[in-house]
């Protein structure tokens, strides 16, 4: 487990030194200052020493030993009943902001895991398309359930979804069959 140091500046404020971490495209090891007077204030009011706690950092993931939402991410409660995600929070202390609109995708797969090596920014789409929920799986998918090739030259959206040409061109053939049986019986019987 990484212990960070900590000592007290003239101002009265506590250093933690944290370990050099990989973010993308930077390699840094930097300091935060923390005051010990008053409300401790960082990042959307979390205290860096108090969120460190609760991260037992082992050999891979670094997991988050705080409360943890039904989804498993966990939660880190920062002032006034603010409820902020770990990961994200580990992310900025570590790596700097999150630009706006991107989330953060865990490359472990693990919910639990704050290590920003762990974690990527990404669009939601992509998390979405990663990740192993039914718009993933579909997004996946190469046949439609007849067995016809979703390919380019094969392949329709319709109201967000994609569709097979082959199958809706059968689709309508058979809703067209059964019309003409329809008039054809209906003249039958006069």
């Amino acid at each position: 487990m990484l212990y960070f140091e900590r000592e007290e500046n003239r101002a009265g404020h506590f250093n933690f030194s944290r370990p050099a971490v990989a973010c993308p495209a930077i390699l840094f090891t930097e300091v935060a200052s923390v005051p010990i007077v008053g409300r401790a204030r960082f990042m959307n009011g979390v205290n860096p020493g108090a969120f460190w706690l609760r991260v037992y950092k082992g050999v891979g993931c670094w997991e988050w030993r705080g409360y943890k939402n039904s989804g498993g991410y966990g939660v880190f409660h920062a002032y006034a009943r603010k409820k902020l995600m770990a990961h994200r929070i580990s992310y900025q202390l570590l790596c700097g902001r999150i630009p706006t609109g991107l989330v953060i995708d865990h490359l472990c797969r693990n919910r639990g895991c704050v290590n920003p090596q762990h974690l990527e920014v990404v669009t939601n789409r992509e998390n979405i398309l990663r990740g192993v929920g039914h718009a993933a799986h579909n997004a996946r998918k190469e046949l439609c359930t007849r067995g016809h090739r979703l390919s380019a030259g094969n392949l329709y959206m319709q109201r967000g979804w994609r569709e097979c040409r082959e199958c809706r061109y059968l689709t309508n053939k058979n809703i067209e069959l059964k019309k003409k049986l329809k008039l054809l019986s209906n003249k039958e019987a006069r």
